[in-house]
């Protein structure tokens, strides 16, 4: 189904994205995005919306940079993915500092994405944590 890899791209446009992301069959619809300031946007034409925003502005011309970190299949019809990224302007950033994770689902034409959220990661904040909270840090 997938294979890990670190691709750069250039960023979708809304359009697209809101295509990708209908799934009317799928339990988890409408579908939803939840970017990395907490925001929650719900279904294709606002997750859409919002993004067209931020091609048209603040993220014009940049490129997606991406690893899948994991893919796990919950179902025949569905998996969860996890990705480190980032966006960048020219060439591929040094550092992917977010988290994304994703939530999938198998329709007729394909995998379709039902959700996805973005973190950014917080290095400072996270060795702060590790450091008064040990038992708190991942084994990876």
């Amino acid at each position: 189904m997938f294979s890990a890899y670190r691709s750069v791209a250039p960023s979708p446009t809304a359009r697209a994205l809101a295509c990708e992301c209908r799934t009317p069959t799928s339990p988890l619809s409408p579908p939803c995005w939840i970017a990395y300031v907490g925001t929650l946007y719900q279904g294709a034409d606002e997750t859409g919306r919002a993004h067209q925003a931020l091609f048209d502005s603040f993220v014009k011309g940049t490129r997606l940079a991406h690893e899948v970190l994991s893919v796990r299949r919950v179902g025949p019809a569905s998996a969860h993915v996890v990705t480190r990224g980032a966006t960048a302007k020219g060439s591929k950033p040094a550092e992917l500092n977010k988290v994304r994770t994703y939530s999938l689902v198998r329709t007729g034409s394909g995998w379709k994405v039902a959700a996805f959220q973005n973190t950014k990661h917080r290095p400072l904040l996270e060795a702060a944590r590790f450091k008064f909270q040990p038992a708190s840090k991942p084994a990876a």
